[in-house]
């Protein structure tokens, strides 16, 4: 595995244990792992002699999605800039893939765009955010800044909003944004949501109709 990347995994950490072990074993041959979570989550020793940098935050004042996810990735990604790493890649605590080898290879960070599954276009156009990969300093620019409560943007929206500092368009996403979808369907990297009934990522969510790439 490269030695540049650092994984940051952000979420909850649900109390059950079928939902803890397929994590920790997603995560028993990378090295460079840091679970950035809330400091009143189970498990957080397990994770730490399995290996894990474990980072604890506080919640954030304005209670939402948004800040939630927030929070937690800009607290990750601040410890993977101090730690040396050149790119991140942030994942969901409740995300599993068949093969994150297959996985962190397969992400085309070196051309220095952020890296996402791919788009959907309802009655905008946004990013898929089941991950997002690219240079720490990019990925900290995303997430520097906390929703205020009048702010009623959902939170795809708002990262990229932020970040271009407009409505994001398929011009921006095309000159600045890596899409992952055909080159993990190439190299047979599937993932699946534990905390969803979507069953397979790629076969199955990203087949509607609204999904491009």
């Amino acid at each position: 595995m490269r030695e540049d990347t650092c994984f940051v995994i952000t979420g909850l950490i649900p109390a059950n244990k079928d939902y803890m072990l397929p994590l920790l074993d997603l995560y028993k041959d990378v090295k460079n792992k840091i679970l950035s979570t809330w400091e009143d989550q189970p498990w957080l020793e397990v994770f730490e002699r399995n290996g894990f940098r474990v980072i604890l935050n506080e919640y954030p004042i304005y209670k939402n999605s948004t800040n939630y996810q927030t929070v937690c990735i800009r607290e990750g990604c601040i410890v993977a800039e101090e730690l040396g790493f050149k790119y991140v890649i942030r994942m969901r605590t409740d995300l599993i893939c068949n093969d994150i080898t297959k996985f962190l290879n397969s992400m085309p960070l070196d051309n220095n765009k952020l890296c996402v599954l791919g788009f959907v276009q309802t009655h905008t156009f946004y990013i898929i955010d089941f991950f997002m990969g690219g240079l720490t300093q990019e990925m900290l620019k995303i997430f520097n800044k906390e929703q205020t409560e009048d702010d009623v943007r959902f939170v795809e929206q708002y990262w990229m909003e932020e970040y271009f500092g407009k409505t994001l368009t398929y011009e921006d996403a095309k000159n600045n944004i890596n899409t992952c979808y055909d080159i993990f369907n190439e190299n047979k990297v599937e993932m699946t949501l534990l905390t969803k009934h979507w069953s397979l990522i790629l076969v199955q969510y990203c087949s509607q109709y609204f999904f491009r790439h």
